[in-house]
């Protein structure tokens, strides 16, 4: 049950990191990142960690997350800041570049 439940926790984040880099809207790319932490301290609590999982949270979901997301609130993006058509599909080249170098470099993330 535990390696299902690490596999789900993996599977969160490597999905939320995706989405980090792809997200048009800062804000909700903040909102993945903090999905993203929150699943990498499941992971620790897993591997039977809890120190440093709840470190993790109070540091990282905690404080830099939510200074994160009240910076780009005050950022103000209007109309104007969003990308143009031409730049949207950048993430998935992104992505793509990346999946391409896990693999050169044989990562078992590659599959």
């Amino acid at each position: 049950m535990e390696v299902v439940l690490f596999e789900r926790a993996s599977r969160r984040m490597r999905r939320s990191g995706r989405m980090v880099v792809v997200s048009p809207n800062p804000v909700h790319s903040v909102l993945y990142r903090v999905v993203v932490f929150v699943n990498a301290s499941r992971r620790r609590f897993l591997l039977q960690v809890e120190f440093r999982a709840r470190i993790l949270r109070v540091v990282y979901v905690g404080a830099i997350a939510v200074l994160f997301r009240f910076v780009v609130m005050m950022l103000n993006l209007s109309e104007t800041t969003r990308p143009r058509k031409e730049e949207e599909g950048r993430g998935q080249v992104f992505i793509w570049m990346g999946g391409r170098l896990a693999r050169a470099r044989g990562s078992r993330y590659a599959r």
